[in-house]
């Protein structure tokens, strides 16, 4: 419970005073103390005087003019009610009201028992309370509303005071909800591994081709040979390392782990004794002369050893022509005099310097469509020596060819047209050509482009070979068309329709019969014809034409040209198929 202001001076009062300290006026008591919270008088309060009440004008059914249980709303409130009657001014106090409202129960009989209270002072006029000011019922409640000290007169704490003097409001604005929670401690990450950079590849994908390899055989280069300033022996045979290169195997029992050999700008480490050291030049038949440095680590002893390799003959296989017309491989001989040959089971006539070359022709395995393939050739040999030892062997060459398949034409073609399309795929990185002329190769290896056919029949070579800046040699693959160019294919001659029972890879056939489907895509029409001339019915047969056709479904054709490879349908069923010449619209028959 707060102090209040004295009513004579508005000096603050301590709590319980009954003087004013500042102008010595009496304190009156607060009349609310002699009330309980209900309303009726306190047992233990001293009755007062009662105050005349003042006069209440009628209140005419407004909104929150009344009580919650029908009684007139205290001044304060309806001054707060819009629309409801303001305050009459207070009047000379009447008589005294009987019976108070601390004198009667909540429904507004008197308590049994208590005994009614003198008259309650006359209200003053007071300033409109503010709404938080009263109760649910209406009526102030018990240590907030000002208490009067006297009748009539206006508490100094309810004075109006100066607009200047008035006191700023404070507002005290609560704390906002925290929308977000707090950010985790900052961590600091170890940076990532600097990226590994692969450079690219210049040339021919090798995936796409099979390794090319032509075998070196050095004969006779027997061990060795030494000294120099040193009590162990360096031994030194020939060999040719995996990319084909002619290379010295040298073995020194002296040489620990981490010795190095070097002879001009090449160099290798001996590892269990042993080193590969590459030749800068290939080996000559006879004596070979070398001068090897020797380092070996830490306070080892650092040497020149003078080496002679003897050489009395190679064998290797050469692919440099493999692009050839005809594309071939050769076994490249060299010998010492008076040691003889023999290659394949045939006896090789060695010139002058003791060289010679047999060459096989590799046109076979690289004509035709096919995708990429390797050729392989063993060839033995015999080699008989001076002092009559022979020697026996094989050289191995292995050499890639390209893939090449077409679209357009096929193997064969009829046309009335000035040019052709020319289309289908091939390696990546691969260029292709239709007789000389350059077509478009895209990035995925497919191909296109246009050439010129003159009146007649003629050959068209499609050829895919290696790029000139590819890594690795690969033979080239060639493709023959047989194009023919015709006034009218309505005109065409053609063979009788025969029966398709029996038919061959590469036999020439005439069909007829009514078009099931028509697909024509990127040059290239595919047609399932069923067939009349057939025992089965129906026979469907496929027909591949290299070029666009504007066949469709329905239409009753005829085409004439070459069995190709049978295909399995999904649901099982083989289908014969014709890479045709010509295929053109006929009467049904």
């Amino acid at each position: 419970m707060g102090t209040s202001p004295c009513a004579q001076c508005g000096q603050p009062l301590t709590e319980g005073a009954r003087v004013c300290t500042q102008c010595g006026a009496k304190v009156a008591q607060p009349s609310f103390a002699a009330q309980t919270m209900l309303g009726f008088s306190s047992p233990f309060a001293k009755p007062q005087a009662p105050a005349p009440a003042a006069p209440v004008a009628p209140l005419a059914n407004a909104p929150m003019a009344q009580t919650m249980l029908g009684f007139a709303a205290p001044a304060e409130l309806r001054n707060l009610v819009p629309g409801a009657p303001a305050a009459a001014p207070a009047p000379t106090p009447p008589a005294a009201r009987p019976n108070p409202i601390g004198q009667k129960t909540m429904l507004g009989v008197a308590a049994p028992g208590i005994a009614p209270a003198a008259s309650a002072p006359a209200p003053i006029a007071q300033k409109p309370m503010a709404l938080g000011g009263g109760t649910m019922l209406g009526v102030a409640m018990p240590g907030i509303a000002p208490a009067h000290s006297q009748p009539g007169v206006v508490p100094h704490a309810l004075r109006e005071a100066p607009p200047q003097q008035q006191a700023p409001r404070q507002f005290i604005q609560a704390p906002l909800p925290q929308a977000l929670p707090a950010p985790a401690p900052f961590m600091r990450d170890v940076a990532p591994a600097a990226p590994i950079v692969v450079a690219p590849r210049k040339g021919f994908p090798i995936a796409i081709v099979a390794l090319i390899g032509g075998a070196l055989v050095l004969g006779f280069g027997v061990v060795l040979l030494v000294v120099a300033r040193t009590s162990a022996p360096i031994a030194a045979t020939a060999k040719v390392s995996a990319e084909g290169k002619e290379q010295l195997h040298l073995r020194c029992d002296s040489c620990k782990d981490g010795t190095t050999a070097m002879l001009a700008t090449s160099k290798a480490t001996f590892k269990n004794k042993e080193a590969d050291l590459d030749l800068p030049a290939p080996l000559a038949i006879g004596d070979n002369g070398f001068q090897i440095q020797i380092d070996r680590p830490g306070v080892g002893r650092d040497e020149t050893v003078k080496l002679v390799l003897p050489l009395a003959y190679r064998i290797r296989g050469d692919v440099s022509e493999i692009g050839a017309t005809p594309p071939v491989i050769k076994v490249q001989v060299e010998a010492a005099p008076g040691v003889s040959v023999v290659v394949d089971g045939k006896p090789i006539a060695l010139d002058g310097s003791g060289k010679a070359a047999v060459t096989y022709d590799v046109s076979t395995e690289t004509t035709g469509p096919a995708e990429a393939r390797t050729i392989e050739r063993k060839i033995p040999y015999e080699v008989t020596g001076k002092d009559k030892n022979k020697s026996t062997g094989e050289v191995a060459v292995r050499v890639g060819v390209l893939a090449l398949q077409l679209d357009a034409p096929g193997a064969q073609m009829t046309t009335e047209d000035a040019s052709i399309w020319v289309a289908g795929h091939t390696a990546k990185g691969a260029e292709v050509t239709a007789n000389g002329t350059a077509l478009v190769v895209s990035a995925d290896g497919s191909f296109e482009g246009k050439v010129d056919v003159a009146p007649g029949p003629q050959a068209i070579v499609v050829r895919a070979g290696p790029a000139h800046d590819a890594a690795a040699k690969a033979a080239p693959r060639t493709i023959n068309v047989n194009v023919k160019r015709a006034l009218s294919i309505a005109a065409e001659p053609a063979d009788k329709p025969t029966n398709i029972d029996g038919a061959t890879p590469g036999q020439a056939i005439t069909i007829s019969g009514s078009v099931v489907e028509a697909r024509a895509a990127h040059h290239h029409t595919i047609l399932l014809v069923d067939v009349k001339r057939c025992t089965a019915s129906p026979c469907l047969v496929r027909i591949d034409l290299g070029e666009e056709s504007t066949i469709r479904a329905n239409d009753w054709v005829l085409a004439s040209g070459v069995v190709s490879k049978p295909i399995t349908t999904p649901e099982g069923k083989t289908l014969t198929v014709i890479d045709a010449a010509f295929v053109r619209k006929a009467a049904h028959k």
